[in-house]
């Protein structure tokens, strides 16, 4: 494999690992890159290749604003990009990568 992995973007200290699913899997023989202490990543890939590129894709530079949305269980700050929510003192999105623009 000659692509590099882009760094995790979260701020979490976890590294990129690249993943074969094995028999057991739902999909077997596919390729994942995860990270290795939050739940940022991407997959089912068939080839290696293409989810390091899904995942150097995701760990882009790129920003996105932080949403509120209200929900019944008091309010929850999303990321622009993705609608995933995010940790309130985060810089980068731990799902896609993306960079937090907060609003005061």
């Amino acid at each position: 494999m000659s692509d590099k992995l882009r760094p995790v973007r979260c701020g979490c200290g976890g590294e990129a690992i690249i993943l074969k699913a094995d028999e057991y899997h739902q999909f077997p023989d596919t390729y994942y890159v995860s990270c290795t202490k939050c739940t940022a990543g991407v997959g089912p890939y068939d080839t290696e290749a293409e989810a390091v590129k899904a995942w150097n894709r995701a760990m882009g530079e790129r920003t996105a604003k932080v949403v509120c949305n209200g929900t019944t269980m008091g309010l929850s700050f999303c990321c622009g990009n993705c609608g995933k929510p995010v940790h309130s003192e985060g810089k980068y999105c731990h799902h896609c990568g993306a960079k937090l623009e907060w609003s005061e």
